[in-house]
């Protein structure tokens, strides 16, 4: 059985210890998580869409979701930040390196979700 608390969902379980019946509360996930979806590969100097988007623990999109999505950008070279505003829940950038190398992409928000990391690959 699930239990939202907040920002989190609990998986509650009944624990028999001999004596007693326990219940237990352990956190799940988060009710809302980041998506980011993309090629996972790219070339130097070709740029690569990157659709992030709100949804909610069972994967159900959540279009009415507005909350801005901080993108983190570290690899080669200085990391990069941008704070995009999806509209319907989604919003989309685009990544291009002008270097070859392995670069992560990550998510952020305001509170406690779920976030997603991307590892793109930029060969010559």
């Amino acid at each position: 059985m699930y239990e939202i608390d907040g920002y989190e969902v609990l998986i509650v379980e009944n624990v028999d210890t001999g004596n007693q019946v326990a219940i237990v509360r352990r956190h799940y996930a988060f009710v809302k998580k980041i998506i980011l979806s993309g090629e996972s590969q790219t070339v130097v100097g070709v740029t690569l869409p990157i659709v992030v988007k709100w949804q909610d623990w069972q994967g159900n999109d959540l279009v009415e979701e507005t909350s801005n999505i901080k993108i983190i950008v570290t690899g080669l070279g200085q990391p990069m930040e941008q704070t995009l505003t999806p509209v319907n829940g989604q919003t989309e950038f685009d990544f291009e390196s002008s270097i070859a190398g392995t670069f992560i992409i990550q998510t952020e928000a305001d509170f406690p979700c779920d976030f997603a990391e991307l590892e793109v690959i930029v060969n010559e």
